[in-house]
């Protein structure tokens, strides 16, 4: 019998509301994105869904 080494992975989202200023739609939803990668650091939550897990990865072992 052989022994793998598996990667289990699942994904799991995160959310943060943030208030914007702006003249329109697309103007309030680039000015959130600009301050995401400001760095800015932002206080995320994790959302209540999980992915079913899946395989990432998957290698024999070495004897």
């Amino acid at each position: 019998m052989s022994a793998f080494t598996i990667i289990l992975t699942r994904d799991v989202t995160e959310s943060v509301a943030v208030r914007i200023d702006a003249n329109d739609r697309e103007q309030a939803e680039a000015s959130a994105l600009d301050l995401f990668f400001s760095g800015v650091a932002l206080d995320w939550k994790k959302d209540d869904g999980l992915s079913d897990p899946y395989i990432t990865g998957i290698d024999q072992a070495a004897d």
